[in-house]
């Protein structure tokens, strides 16, 4: 059965709105009273958008600020149903969640942690009445289980509005169990408490990990069903995260963990693969203060070559190691492991870890004693863990407790930056592996459900040979992941924020004759939960190999619904297939399902999100794994062409996302 889709989607809007009032609840907490005409349904340039709406307890609306004060240079363009993050050098964004919200009265309730000096804090510190704020979102609430006995609300100050929003309006009738750490007893709320309700007011530091697992730790777990919500520290969250699902065992859709703010002046960054990843292990260290950014900065340089400013690939290749081994996932079970029992542990030698251990303390992975070069068997003591000496993580490896981050070094993308190592004579023009792809594709069987066999490749090149995937493989990506089920559930997972972008394509009228919809593409759940929300229920029809198809009925909603062979549709729906594809591949595919339809849509990634930390090196990652850079509105239009179809028409969906309409003439 697939997995419940656990939250509604909302068109993307950016808002105009005015200060109304402002007053501080606390010493530390100051409430901005929001209000406007474009609180309501209003017309921008002749596209019509709906009134606010956030109905979720949690829902976050993110802040546009300048860092310049010109706020006009920093707004996103506005599309008829979404937004795109055009490039924007003084931008700024903050995510807030609304405290309250009144329809009636047109005003929206925003309050602000006083606790630091960031750009928020300081815009809230100047405003007045009358100042205007520039906001987009929320993109979607949060659907919490029908029926709970209980819910654990966990916090520090900045959860404060959510979890007051949740007591006021109880958006489920269920006891509240509530956890809130402080940096003083004045931050304190007064909260509206139910008789059988509980609170637990911790005075710590900001981001202080140790006191909130602690404090989590002391709270009973009630009998029932229950729902746990948490939200602080991005790093402070990681061990009651993994006290929750491993300790507690809370199943994932009873579980929501959230970053709310992220402490860098301790941490050192180093959980994103690539230039910009490898640049973060020297320059997040040299920014970071106290002992561990020292090491880490040091460690970095000496890492680096003479260029002076190229950046070593050795720290994401120790740190993909190491995870690799287990070294992080142990250190997390016993703190304070010495270098030989962590050795013995994970199945190595004891030279062989003293081999990672001096560039995984200088990147702030690990901590303690034994990190030093030389420290090798025998050198290490005898401690099992649990000791006050030993090695410990250190803020690198915190993060890396968490899935997403270790994603980085041990993923999908983490593949496709070591394929680069070919980039060269990927570039030249690669090399002959046609034997090995042909080898590799032969166990496919000829009675596959998938799109119909087009493989008549005369009179076209084929670029995959100059793929940095083949070269390093013997597979173009598209095969590798058409056999590989753990691969291409995590492009399925990569695809989940297309349902975010997809209100502009549902509610175009060509689905409106829309009977059967035929699909494929690592997107395409997206596009079933996307034409689920906008009420539209066509014959859905599925043109995927046996693996692919295999996954995704792990991900469609209500999957039994579906047909999952090919067959006569009124358009096929292309989701994100075209990006593992090599060109030739994106012609098959094209070709293939003109013979099931005259209509069809390609949704893929034309630019980069101006908003994500990758951009720059979208045009990399594309070639990485076809053979091709970032394909943008006219490579689609000339592949579209080859393949006998005529472009009708683009839908800009926002974030660089587009749907391309293609008609059979």
């Amino acid at each position: 059965m697939a997995a419940q889709r656990a939250y509604t989607t909302h068109p993307l809007v950016l808002r105009r709105v005015t200060v109304r009032r402002i007053h501080d609840v606390t010493p530390r907490m100051r409430r901005v009273v929001l209000g406007g005409d474009q609180f309501a349904a209003f017309t921008r340039d002749g596209s019509h958008h709906p009134a606010f709406a956030a109905p979720g307890f949690d829902d976050h609306i993110k802040l546009v600020l300048a860092a310049d004060g010109d706020i006009h240079a920093a707004l996103p363009a506005q599309l008829p149903h979404g937004i795109e993050w055009t490039p924007a050098e003084h931008r700024l964004t903050r995510d807030y969640t609304p405290r309250r919200v009144d329809p009636e009265a047109g005003e929206l309730h925003l309050d602000f942690v006083r606790h630091g000096d960031g750009p928020a804090e300081a815009w809230v510190t100047s405003a007045r009445e009358g100042d205007e704020l520039w906001f987009v979102g929320p993109k979607s609430s949060l659907r919490l289980p029908d029926r709970l006995d209980w819910i654990l609300l966990i916090g520090d100050e900045t959860a404060l509005p959510a979890i007051g929003r949740f007591l006021d309006e109880r958006p489920l009738d269920a006891t509240a169990h509530v956890l809130v750490t402080v940096a003083d007893d004045s931050a304190r709320q007064e909260l509206a408490l139910r008789d059988d309700d509980t609170i637990t007011w911790v005075v710590a530091e900001p981001g202080d990990a140790a006191a909130l697992d602690a404090a989590v730790r002391a709270l009973p777990v009630p009998a029932g069903e229950g729902y746990a919500w948490a939200a602080a520290e991005s790093r402070a969250l990681l061990p009651v995260r993994r006290y929750l699902e491993r300790e507690r065992k809370l199943p994932k859709d009873r579980l929501n963990v959230t970053g709310y703010w992220h402490r860098r002046e301790e941490a050192i960054v180093a959980v994103a693969p690539g230039v910009e990843g490898a640049a973060d292990f020297g320059a997040g260290a040299a920014g970071s203060a106290g002992a561990a950014g020292s090491a880490g900065a040091a460690g970095a340089a000496s890492l680096g070559g003479a260029g002076g400013g190229v950046p070593s690939p050795l720290p994401w290749l120790v740190v993909r190691a190491a995870l690799q081994l287990g070294v992080v996932d142990a250190l997390a079970d016993a703190p304070g492991l010495s270098a030989d029992a962590l050795a013995r542990h994970v199945g190595v030698s004891g030279a062989g870890l003293g081999v990672l251990l001096p560039t995984l303390a200088a990147c702030g992975v690990v901590v303690g004693d034994g990190c030093t070069a030389g420290v090798v068997d025998g050198a290490g003591g005898d401690s099992a863990g649990g000791g006050s000496g030993g090695l410990r993580l250190g803020p690198a490896g915190e993060e890396l407790l968490d899935d997403h981050e270790r994603e980085e070094y041990t993923g999908h993308e983490a593949e496709l930056l070591l394929a680069l190592t070919h980039l060269a004579p990927a570039l030249q023009g690669g090399g002959a592996t046609s034997d090995a792809s042909r080898a590799f594709d032969a166990s496919r069987t000829p009675d596959t459900p998938r799109t119909p066999d087009t493989s008549d490749t005369s009179g076209t090149s084929d670029t995959s040979e100059a793929s940095p995937w083949r070269l390093a493989s013997g597979a173009t990506l598209h095969d590798t992941v058409c056999h590989d089920a753990e691969r291409y559930g995590e492009l399925v997972e990569e695809c989940e924020q297309l349902v975010f972008l997809l209100n502009g394509l549902t509610a175009d009228p060509l689905w409106d004759d829309v009977r059967t919809c035929l699909l494929s593409g690592p997107g395409s759940a997206s596009v079933v939960a996307a034409l689920d929300d906008a009420g539209r229920r066509p014959r859905l029809r599925f043109a995927e190999d046996d693996v692919p198809a295999a996954v995704l009925r792990g991900h469609v909603p209500a999957p039994e619904r579906a047909d999952w062979t090919a067959g006569p549709a009124d358009v096929a729906v292309a989701a994100k297939a075209l990006a593992h594809r090599t060109d030739d591949e994106v012609v098959l595919l094209l070709t293939g399902l003109a013979a099931w339809t005259r209509t069809a849509i390609l949704i893929e990634a034309s630019r980069p999100d101006g908003l994500s930390p990758h951009a720059a090196e979208a045009a990399l990652r594309a070639y990485a794994a076809t053979g091709s850079p970032l394909r943008d509105s006219a490579a689609i239009a000339a592949l579209a062409e080859r393949s006998g179809w005529q472009v009708e028409r683009s839908i800009a969906l926002g974030w660089g996302t587009e749907a391309t309409v293609l008609r059979r003439p």
